[in-house]
């Protein structure tokens, strides 16, 4: 892991840069903590993992990130990190071999020691979209999920199972030469204004050359299948979470969300649906309401 490198704000916060290599191959992953400056290791810390999506990366997150460290006494730490090809991470854009990298990457990312005086670390986990289908990969999949010691997930719109119809590949999986097939690319289907209600953000968005507009066939089948894969493993999902699920969504399949929740063990799931609210919840127009909710079932987790 490379040196963290610390960067001057306005809010009494402490912002550190870093990268680490991917174990899967020579790429860099970007990474990002938050903290107050007076943060005390010695006692508990609540760290917040914040998992980007496929529409955005890392620097997406300010409004979710300020909300988490607004109360200076408590006692938090927010790490973000961005996978291969997204953000400020090195890697072919917008693509992936293997869903499994990037879950690969991630649990090396969450057991990362950031300090040695650290007693006690309640660690939860907030991801949106892919960044939710990733987590329950990580998570569900015996292969990673000893890795995780967790007090809690949240949810928004998890890629349980994409809206199929605005991402159809079928008919590039005809190419003879299928090797070059996997990295063909699909133009993202949905305007920024279809996903986040908030007009000022959305042209942020649009604007940030950071975010990528294709994606490649390959990676775009690999969330289908490792979709197919999570959604039979609901009932060995025994960390508590919150699922944050807007009715506007014309990213995800909402029925088939519903459906997987349900599977869920009653006393280790919570759902909120957000009548009239867009895909991005993290950046609506209302997203006030949606962290209140999630203050709400931090307190109750924690107590």
């Amino acid at each position: 892991m490379q040196a963290l490198r610390a960067e001057p704000n306005d809010m009494d916060l402490i912002v550190e840069n870093g990268r680490f290599k991917s174990l899967v191959d020579q790429e860099t992953c970007f990474f990002k903590r938050v903290y107050h400056k007076n943060i005390d290791y010695k006692k508990a810390v609540i760290h917040y993992y914040i998992v980007h999506d496929l529409f955005d990366y890392h620097a997406k997150y300010n409004e979710l990130v300020n909300f988490l460290l607004q109360n200076e006494e408590d006692n938090v730490m927010c790490s973000l990190m961005d996978f291969p090809g997204f953000g400020l991470s090195t890697g072919t854009r917008g693509h992936v071999e293997n869903l499994d990298d990037y879950s690969i990457d991630f649990t090396h990312f969450f057991n990362l020691k950031f300090s040695s005086d650290t007693i006690v670390e309640k660690k939860i986990i907030i991801a949106q979209g892919l960044g939710g289908l990733i987590v329950l990969n990580s998570t569900l999949n015996e292969k990673f999920n000893n890795h995780f010691q967790l007090s809690g997930i949240i949810l928004s719109n998890p890629f349980i199972k994409i809206n199929e119809k605005h991402f159809k590949t079928k008919s590039f999986n005809l190419i003879n030469f299928a090797s070059l097939s996997g990295r063909l690319k699909i133009k993202n289907p949905f305007p920024f204004i279809d996903l986040i209600s908030d007009v000022k953000i959305c042209e942020e968005f649009f604007a940030d050359s950071l975010i990528e507009d294709q994606f490649s066939i390959n990676l775009i089948d690999e969330i289908k299948n490792k979709g197919k894969m999570v959604r039979i493993l609901s009932y060995f999902l025994e960390i508590p979470t919150f699922f944050l699920i807007s009715e506007e969504n014309p990213v995800i399949d909402t029925q088939t969300a519903q459906l997987f929740i349900k599977g869920v063990d009653e006393k280790y799931r919570k759902i909120k649906n957000y009548q009239g609210m867009k895909y991005n919840l993290f950046n609506d127009v209302e997203r006030d309401e949606v962290f209140n909710d999630i203050r709400l079932w931090i307190e109750e987790v924690l107590k």
